[in-house]
């Protein structure tokens, strides 16, 4: 009842045959053995590699979750959320590497700011509520985004007030004739809802470095000058 594997050789010169038979499982069973531990092997290293390749997957899409996240992070705390322009916080920064840079050019370089705050906006904002009020902020964001140049940098800092950053300044009338255009853009009226909006703005001016020889002095100098022009404007009204 045993399987075997024969094999014989008749011996030269001589009448004799030897024959010898095996068991079939002791002739293949070493090779299976093999053949076993070989699958084995690849198996498991199949199962690892599909596992380091689980943990890998795993990681890597933990690893873009926190930069979006870091991303978002820095996003929100560089723009205003509102309006999309650049925060207080990224004014500031570019504020103080502008002055830097201007320094560092041994006192020929000069930067611009430009302080604005809306004229009329809080009529605006309680006649017709906050939404509208917000949709006026956009619209008074896009009008300064097509006021400035690529190189400008344009901030809402809070409320209605706004600050462009003009770096590489050539002269003080450069930065006035940014200021007037910017008013008159402003100046035209704003159809919201189906109704036609007005308001205005007071802009002051400063510059690096005969108004101020850092950022927090040259927005206090700038914010000066635009409540003296605001206060202009209502004797003139």
């Amino acid at each position: 009842g045993v399987e075997r594997i024969f094999q014989w050789q008749r011996l030269d010169d001589y009448p004799v045959t030897v024959l010898l038979g095996l068991s079939r499982a002791k002739v293949v069973g070493p090779t299976e053995r093999v053949i076993s531990e070989i699958n084995f092997k690849a198996a498991a290293g199949t199962v690892l590699l599909w596992t380091a390749s689980g943990v890998v997957v795993l990681l890597l899409r933990r690893v873009r979750a926190q930069v979006r996240r870091r991303e978002e992070v820095e996003y929100l705390a560089m723009h205003d959320t509102l309006t999309g322009l650049n925060s207080r916080f990224a004014l500031m920064r570019h504020l103080e590497a502008s002055i830097a840079t201007a320094a560092a050019g041994g006192g020929t370089g000069r930067v611009g700011v430009l302080y604005m705050d809306l004229d009329g906006f809080k009529p605006v904002n309680d006649q017709y509520g906050h939404a509208v009020g917000d949709q006026v902020l956009q619209a008074v964001a896009g009008r300064l985004k097509n006021c400035v140049r690529g190189h400008d940098f344009p901030a809402r800092i809070g409320g209605d007030e706004f600050v462009v950053v003009v770096g590489s300044l050539v002269d003080d009338e450069s930065l006035a004739q940014l200021g007037r255009r910017i008013t008159e853009a402003l100046a035209r009226p704003l159809s919201i809802h189906g109704e036609s909006l007005r308001i205005g703005a007071s802009i002051g001016l400063a510059v690096f470095p005969q108004d101020g020889q850092d950022a927090d002095a040259l927005l206090v100098r700038a914010d000066k000058a635009m409540y003296a022009q605001k206060a202009l404007g209502a004797r003139g009204a």
